[in-house]
């Protein structure tokens, strides 16, 4: 056989193979296996974890325990299991007992997210919990967006344009407080590939006198709250429920029918006709915020497909607030500040853009209190921590032991707060009606893709409080003796 064709058997044998020592023969290790939880006591570090296709790198795997390890990258896409292997060779001068290296060959062509793991000499994989995302070649730059008139990509698969929003525009849209210290710019993003996803990473902005990378929306919203909480419609608001606390308390006191009608007066009418009259519009402003604000995690774009991403530039270095903001009435200065404007874009295209298994880390609080309960009287909710939580549809709380139990169906939704689910915190809530025995569940995520996947996280249910015991009742009294005749 050829060289290259023992090159095309070896990679459509699907074997991502990185050990030494191993006899391929025999103990070949490949990711049609079910890998298993390291071995206690071994802890470890990979870098890095991102290269582009077709790039060589040196990936180091520091920890504890890892000497006699190599390592394996299974494709997340179901796409790719068939996909070349990457070349990786163990760099023995280098390796000590703690600290191992390899050199990593990423063909062409290759793009998605790998899971990673340990390869011990008789090819058991162990899951490090790490993924490696290999981006195309294309993606090595940032492509710049146009203002109107469409720029020269360096990205073939990959376009953008941006329009900047006037300062009252913005101050309508998400608040005085952003509006104040940022430019908000909306970016039009669009993945031009029909074949590959595109994880949006990165946004630039500015002058060619200053790039900036714009503020994640997270922080936004910080900002936005602690605006609101000192507005002048918050303060009045609590100022009025204040001195209806105070007369309330007043009027108990002094018996003066006269206060105690203008107590219930501002207590009722006069809150109510405030929260007419001054219509309460930051939670539309914060929910705006989070359905288009710019940030790092959990943006993909599909095929063939654009979003828009509202970016946001500190202005401060360039004007001082009071020019900014009269702006809007200077045309032709406007004009000049938004055509001397900069953006740019960057990310990485993928086979199939997987932002990780769903995983539940924690509850918060670690250890929750549920007591078991033939018939819940109302929705159970209890705050979970995990990873890739947007991908959920649902919950399977699966009961352990025998006989076996029926499965209880819970839903995933937003903190207190929120408008969306969040890739990391959110509400697990067991809904009414649900019936709750003693004993543990093992909790299940149910995908967008209708996959079943173990959380590998546990809720326990404990007995119900007895029911007190009634106090044993008082003898009779007995019948007064008749006295003698």
């Amino acid at each position: 056989m050829s060289l290259s064709g023992l090159r095309r058997a070896w990679w459509i044998a699907g074997v991502f193979f990185l050990c030494g020592g191993i006899s391929i023969a025999e103990n070949a290790p490949t990711c049609t296996k079910k890998p298993l939880a390291l071995p206690a006591g071994t802890t470890l570090t990979i870098s890095p974890l991102s290269a582009n296709a077709g790039a060589n790198i040196s990936l180091s795997v520091l920890g504890k325990k890892i000497k006699d390890y190599g390592v394996l990258f299974c494709p997340c896409s179901p796409s790719t299991t068939n996909v070349s292997p990457i070349l990786v060779i163990p760099d023995t001068q280098k390796s000590t007992d703690d600290a191992r290296y390899f050199q990593v060959s990423f063909p062409q062509g290759v793009s998605d997210i790998f899971n990673v793991y340990l390869v011990d000499t008789t090819g058991k994989p162990y899951d490090t919990k790490k993924q490696f995302l290999v981006g195309t070649v294309g993606d090595t730059s940032y492509v710049e967006c146009g203002l109107g008139i469409p720029r020269e990509s360096t990205n073939g698969n990959l376009a953008c344009s941006f329009v900047p929003l006037t300062h009252d525009a913005a101050r309508k849209m998400f608040g005085k407080g952003i509006a104040d210290q940022y430019l908000v710019v909306q970016v039009t993003v669009r993945n031009t590939s029909k074949d590959l996803e595109f994880l949006f990473q990165d946004i630039r902005l500015g002058t060619p006198v200053l790039m900036q990378g714009s503020v994640d929306r997270r922080l936004m919203r910080g900002l936005a709250e602690n605006t609101e909480q000192f507005s002048a419609r918050a303060i009045a608001f609590r100022l009025t429920a204040a001195g209806a606390t105070l007369l309330t308390g007043i009027s108990g006191v002094v018996d003066n029918n006269l206060l105690t009608s203008a107590a219930a007066l501002v207590a009722g009418p006069t809150q109510t006709g405030l929260t007419g009259a001054i219509p309460n519009l930051s939670s539309a402003e914060i929910a705006r915020l989070d359905d288009l604000g710019f940030t790092t995690t959990s943006t993909v774009i599909p095929k063939s497909t654009s979003i828009p991403v509202v970016a946001f530039l500190s202005y401060h270095p360039l004007y001082s607030k009071e020019v900014y903001i009269h702006l809007d009435n200077d045309a032709p200065k406007l004009l000049e500040f938004w055509s001397s404007l900069q953006v740019l874009v960057a990310g990485t295209h993928v086979q199939q853009a997987k932002l990780g298994t769903p995983t539940l880390k924690t509850f918060l609080p670690p250890t929750p209190t549920v007591v078991a309960k033939k018939k819940l009287g109302k929705d159970l909710a209890l705050v979970i921590q995990g990873t890739g939580l947007t991908s959920v549809t649902s919950v399977l709380l699966k009961p352990r032991g025998t006989p076996a139990k029926a499965n209880v169906t819970a839903q995933l939704q937003p903190i207190s707060g929120q408008s969306a689910l969040d890739n990391d915190v959110d509400q697990l809530v067991i809904p009414a009606g649900a019936e709750l025995d003693e004993g543990v569940y093992d909790i299940w995520s149910v995908t967008k893709d209708n996959h079943s996947i173990s959380t590998s996280g546990m809720l326990t249910v404990s007995a119900a409080p007895a029911a007190p015991t009634p106090a044993p009742a008082a003898p009779a009294p007995k019948p007064a003796e008749s006295p003698p005749e």
